[in-house]
């Protein structure tokens, strides 16, 4: 359909609107603009299909200033082909669809593109809320995973029509990959087969089905690379590294000596992986929809928890099992064996110590419970007016929807049983995560060090390592104590990281040869410093 269509189509819906007994009918909307992007997909008459792509056009409005989008404007952020098909499990049912879809070009081949202003890719996802009536429960977690300190996919709401029938609000989200500006692990080539290059990076999920392996009840998928994109070599080395962790985690003494479970697990990214979940108290975690990475050993070793990924079905939204009550938790079943990396860790008094320890930091700062609720209410009030052309395309309000615990009459009674149900929620997790008793801590766990070389002409490696995620600042000083150049404050996941000097002061300048010293301050206080000659 042509621009000249579009304004034509929707001149007609400004005056007749097709209105149907259920949420599945057809009816077009009487609306000429909207506050949030607009996505408008032709398929040229054909149906967009479960699991094989079609061709069809996207053209997509976007105004980065945050002036209004109006229908008769001009196709300015895509207008081109992309190749579409349906996406979901439980949710295929519903009416209201979600999309993979890849930008392209005219014979086919990937298009990394910007849209709606997220870093260029050619894969993405068109989310469609359509049980989560508050429609930001995804939005919600992915952003407290971000203010935790870890990468998670970047989400923008929309609105989008189909073949001139108007959709409802969509969220536009990054697919899990590796790449500089989303998960950024080394990426693995075909002949990474031996040594270092062998050791990452992996993405591997658990979920229902796939190309991968089965392990104490859980399905492990070689998520990217692609199982058909890794060699041989390659998937029998992540599968082993995940199989001897779990291994090592079974072992009666899992907590100390070379089979320490530590030696395997990024502890501080499971931490806050758990937490998250345990605030959502999110029916799939650790089931299903899980996310972890390997990078390789030369860079970190660990196997890590994250990016999050499909909450729709959290924040109280499940009506199954435990899952709708504000009180206990979710890893509860001890009979189920997906759960047991929960369980053994749980049994482990040191990390009960740290992840409380963590949790009432937190409380403090990002998972407050003020700030959650102004997060809450500042969507609420950006989708106010989508959120009602959202519910005349889908009329659920005040009904049940697989597998809703609650229906309000309204979007916002939607929205305050969300935020009554958090405000619960976290009051029973302060007054019910276990303490635990700290180990022996043995030397500080975040230190820093120079990685080489040393001495050096050029430039010069400095490693840190932190528990947990905070942010970090480099100061370089001169024999004398006087800085000579300041790197800004970044905010960086628990982990090892690696840092480079250029030999350079502030200005751009190059130092003169002798000793420097590079100190390293988290969170504002000094951590560690390092002695380097330049020569």
């Amino acid at each position: 359909m042509d621009r000249v269509s579009y304004i034509i189509v929707f001149s007609v819906c400004w005056t007749v609107c097709i209105y149907g007994s259920d949420a599945a009918t057809t009816s077009y909307l009487p609306f000429d603009s909207s506050d949030l992007p607009l996505l408008f997909i032709d398929t040229d008459g054909e149906d967009i299909e479960d699991e094989e792509r079609i061709r069809v056009h996207l053209g997509v409005i976007y105004h980065a200033d945050g002036s209004r989008h109006y229908v008769a404007d001009t196709f300015n952020d895509y207008d081109g082909i992309i190749s579409i098909e349906h996406r979901g499990n439980s949710s295929l049912g519903f009416p209201k669809k979600s999309y993979n879809f890849e930008t392209q070009f005219d014979n086919g081949e990937n298009r990394n593109v910007e849209l709606l202003g997220l870093p260029a890719e050619n894969d993405w996802i068109l989310y469609a809320p359509y049980s989560d009536k508050s429609l930001m429960r995804n939005y919600l977690a992915f952003r407290l995973g971000w203010s935790l300190g870890h990468y998670n996919p970047r989400t923008r709401f929309c609105e989008v029509v189909l073949n001139g029938d108007y959709q409802g609000v969509y969220v536009l989200m990054e697919k899990i990959k590796i790449d500089a500006n989303r998960l950024d692990i080394s990426r693995l080539k075909p002949t990474d087969l031996t040594g270092d290059q062998l050791t990452g990076g992996y993405i591997i999920q658990v979920n229902w089905d796939g190309a991968g392996w089965t392990s104490f009840g859980k399905r492990f998928i070689y998520h990217y690379p692609q199982s058909d994109q890794l060699e041989e070599e390659q998937r029998q080395y992540i599968r082993s590294f995940i199989t001897h962790f779990e291994s090592v985690l079974w072992d009666d003494d899992f907590t100390n000596g070379e089979r320490w479970y530590r030696n395997y697990l990024s502890v501080s990214s499971m931490i806050d992986f758990l937490l998250i979940n345990e605030l959502a108290k999110n029916v799939d975690g650790m089931r299903f929809s899980t996310f972890m990475y390997k990078d390789r050993d030369s860079r970190d070793s660990l196997l890590h928890m994250g990016p999050l990924w499909d909450y729709n079905l959290a924040f109280g939204n499940m009506a199954e099992g435990v899952f709708d009550e504000w009180e206990g938790w979710s890893r509860g079943n001890e009979l189920d064996p997906s759960l047991f990396w929960w369980q053994r860790l749980h049994a482990d008094q040191d990390f009960l110590y740290r992840q409380r320890a963590r949790w009432e930091e937190l409380r403090g700062d990002v998972l407050s419970t003020e700030r959650i609720l102004d997060i809450i209410d500042s969507t609420a009030l950006y989708l106010d007016e989508s959120q009602e052309r959202n519910f005349e395309r889908w009329p659920i309000l005040g009904e049940y929807v697989w597998d809703n615990p609650y229906w309000g009459d309204t979007y916002q009674e939607d929205v305050d049983y969300m935020k009554d149900w958090i405000s619960e929620r976290l009051t029973w997790i302060d007054d019910n995560l276990p303490r635990g008793e700290q180990a022996d801590p043995g030397p500080d766990p975040d230190y820093a060090s120079n990685s080489g070389p040393n001495p050096f002409t050029d430039r010069t490696s400095i490693s840190y390592t932190l528990s947990f995620s905070s942010r970090v600042t480099l100061e370089i000083y001169d024999i004398r104590g006087v800085s000579v150049r300041s790197v800004p404050e970044h905010r960086r996941p628990g982990g090892t990281h690696y840092a480079v000097w250029d030999g350079l002061d502030g200005s751009g300048q190059d130092v003169p040869c002798g000793v420097y010293f590079i100190s390293v301050f988290k969170n504002g206080r000094f951590l560690n410093s390092t002695k380097v000659l330049k020569y």
